[in-house]
């Protein structure tokens, strides 16, 4: 048939090479015909390629629409020949692998002849392709002329942009976990930073109340001190008024035992004015100094006597 199937193994040169031959694709009336024309992409065909087939005028049905079928997610060789068979061979088949034949009918394959390489799979996904191709071709037989003029509903361009909106926000979510990583990393050391404040505050506290006990202590200290100056001074002023009283008492007895020893002791009527000797008693007067004999203190005998004024 006319349809081109490249796997992963396909050069880029030998795909150009094709596509410059082939030129525009032309598809006709029945879509499920071997060489309907359709062109099925793998997950190496380039985007360029996708939308150069996919804007093409010839279509079907007068439709805008051209059909596009999702790459091939599987990992196998999908090889089919050309119109000169000049690029394309028979592959053997291979470990892991079957042969099968009529897998890719709905997809414009051969049915004989042409062997298509593929992993062992589930007999559901192998209908799949097939009942897509169907769905579509009855679709783009019955719909309207004025659904089938409509744009698609997402291009190629579109599916482009979001792709990039999506590195965009892959990139975005890698820097915001860097910078959460970052911040946690921050996070965690002002945490520590903020335990050891709150320790060296914690005993900063406790210095502060032991100096205020200590600063109380000692102005309940001073106060006790005050007042026991305070009572001392009022002791000491009690005690000065006492010695005061008891000198002037002092001075009175003496005033007045001076006047009572200034009197003769024999006599007691004259003033003293003589002593005895040897003895020295100053205790009588002229008169009876002379008329005793002996010293009436010590009762020593008389020598002499002597005179003494006072000055």
């Amino acid at each position: 048939d006319d349809n081109v199937y490249y796997n992963k193994d396909t050069p880029w040169k030998l795909k150009d090479a094709r596509y410059t031959q082939m030129g525009r694709y032309s598809l006709q009336s029945n879509i499920n015909q071997p060489g309907d024309g359709n062109v099925y992409y793998n997950k190496d065909t380039s985007l360029n390629q996708k939308r150069n087939s996919y804007r093409q005028e010839n279509q079907m049905d007068g439709s805008s629409r051209h059909p596009y079928f999702p790459p091939i997610r599987e990992k196998s060789d999908v090889l089919q020949g050309s119109r000169s068979n000049q690029y394309s061979q028979e592959k053997p088949q291979r470990n892991g692998y079957e042969t099968d034949k009529s897998l890719w009918n709905g997809y414009g394959a051969e049915k004989s002849g042409k062997s298509v390489f593929r992993p062992h799979q589930d007999s559901t996904l192998e209908q799949q392709p097939q009942n897509l191709c169907l769905t579509y071709d009855k679709f783009s037989q019955t719909m309207p002329a004025s659904i089938s003029k409509d744009p698609p509903l997402i291009t190629v361009e579109k599916i482009d942009q979001l792709l990039e909106e999506k590195q965009k926000l892959l990139l975005t979510i890698n820097r915001l976990e860097t910078q959460h990583k970052n911040l946690e990393s921050k996070f965690d050391e002002l945490f520590i930073r903020k335990q050891q404040t709150e320790k060296d505050n914690q005993q900063l506290k406790d210095q502060r109340d032991s100096l205020i006990n200590e600063r109380k202590s000692e102005h309940h200290l001073r106060q006790s001190s005050q007042r026991r100056n305070i009572n001392l001074g009022t002791n000491a002023q009690d005690l000065k008024l006492t010695l005061e009283k008891l000198q002037i008492q002092f001075d009175e007895a003496q005033e007045e035992n001076r006047s009572t020893n200034t009197k003769c002791r024999v006599c007691s009527v004259e003033t003293i004015t003589h002593a005895i000797l040897p003895c020295y008693h100053f205790v009588m007067c002229e008169k009876c100094a002379q008329a005793a004999k002996k010293c009436c203190v010590c009762e020593k005998q008389k020598e002499g006597i002597a005179r003494f004024y006072y000055g």
